[in-house]
């Protein structure tokens, strides 16, 4: 998803259009500017259209837990930005230790099959930052990269994320554009929390998102004589439990022909998870994606609710006109393999990606940052597992129109 929510659902990347080949270049930022106190500075050492952060856009950094980080375990970050103006992308990520900021923290390293990212090692440091193939140009409102990171050993303690980005107008020159910078902390976990058990008979909601631009809505309706409650649990894209509104589980009370919705509002800094249930027999419902991008009017997308269950699915996509965007949550009791397969128009094959999960966990990326044949293409994604379970979700993006690619279950 070149979008936040694809963790959102979401995925796109800056063009450092190059002023002094010391400063910046169109395949990736240099070393050190990633706005990390004490570095060389943000974009605007060499793009010196406008102060930082002066535009009408914004970057924002997703870290998929909000709880923080499990010593060890890899996630999936997200950076994304926004501008109303820009037709070409670039970032830069850094993570460091919050009480020394000299101190890289964690491992870097580019998903599999994405060529719109790479790491770049300055002696002890590290940073994240686009390719040429990542800087998207003509691409219009938003773009978004996702990189993976292990997080350090245990008692490392509090850790921060710096990113700048660039929203550039694509003319050639630095002069114009504008730079975007931001940071977040985030806190160690002491221990990890067991991946949760999801039984048959349960209902999920692959992909909720809020804050950082987007708001997610469930409605459920009681079509029966009597009143019924059930919870809903969220949880965060690595499987711990997400507090929504101040609640991880959520109990929802509905009278006899009556109708309840759970919210969850565009407030704060993006956050990704998904959310588990089981419907009693006489209740149906659905979820709703709200986008807000700045001078955009908000767009919207209905989201079915998933089965557990499934281990095939088929999603149709349109990469000629639009950018598509998945969110795979993962059913099992151990380490699986998800691999993505992808057809033309004709039939042909497009190429396979595997992607690795764990019990419980999810992942949003743009397809084509994993496919990129699929660039300029109609065609088919089938997605399937060797293992447990695996449910998917769509969304198609084009510029700041989005809308809900239904997944067909296939046997």
């Amino acid at each position: 998803m070149k979008s936040p929510l694809f963790n959102q659902l979401t995925i796109a990347t800056i063009a450092l259009t190059s002023c002094s080949i010391a400063f910046a270049n169109s395949s990736g930022a240099p070393a050190g500017y990633a706005g990390v106190p004490g570095e060389a500075g943000t974009c605007a050492a060499c793009h010196t259209g406008s102060n930082v952060n002066s535009g009408a856009g914004n970057i924002s950094i997703s870290f998929p837990d909000a709880n923080g980080y499990v010593p060890g375990q890899k996630y999936t970050i997200r950076v994304t930005v926004q501008d109303p103006t820009a037709h070409r992308w670039g970032f830069e990520l850094a993570a460091r230790q919050s009480a020394n900021t000299s101190l890289t923290e964690g491992a870097f390293a580019v998903p599999s099959g994405s060529t719109a990212v790479q790491v770049v090692v300055q002696g002890a440091k590290q940073y994240a930052t686009h390719t040429s193939a990542g800087t998207y140009p003509q691409q219009v409102t938003q773009a978004a990269w996702d990189i993976d990171w292990t997080a350090p050993a245990a008692g490392t303690g509090q850790l921060s994320l710096y990113a700048a980005g660039l929203a550039a107008n694509n003319d050639g020159s630095p002069s114009l554009d504008l730079t975007y910078s931001a940071g977040i902390t985030i806190a160690e976990q002491a221990s990890t929390t067991a991946p949760p058990a999801v039984a048959t008979g349960t209902s999920v909601l692959p992909q909720f998102v809020f804050g950082g631009g987007w708001y997610t809505a469930m409605y459920f309706t009681n079509e029966g004589a009597a009143q019924v409650s059930f919870n809903v649990t969220y949880y965060t894209d690595s499987a711990t439990p997400l507090a929504v509104g101040g609640d991880t589980v959520k109990t929802v009370l509905i009278p006899a022909g009556g109708t309840s919705i759970l919210e969850a509002q565009n407030t704060g800094s993006l956050t990704s998870g998904w959310a588990t249930f089981t419907l009693p027999p006489s209740v149906t419902g659905y979820g709703v994606f709200r986008q807000s991008v700045p001078t955009k009017d908000d767009q919207e997308a209905v989201v079915p609710f998933a089965s557990t269950t499934g281990t095939k699915s088929l999603l149709t996509f349109d990469e000629t006109h639009y950018t598509t965007s998945i969110a795979i949550w993962y059913n099992g009791a151990s380490t699986g393999t998800v691999t993505l397969a992808a057809y033309d128009e004709s039939g042909n094959s497009l190429g396979t990606a595997p992607v690795s999960m764990q019990p419980g966990t999810k992942q949003s990326f743009a397809v084509q940052s994993r496919l990129p044949a699929i660039a300029g293409h109609l065609g088919s994604l089938i997605v399937t597992t060797n293992t447990g379970a695996v449910t998917v979700l769509g969304l198609r993006f084009g510029g700041a129109a989005f809308t809900s690619i239904p997944p067909v279950t296939l046997p």
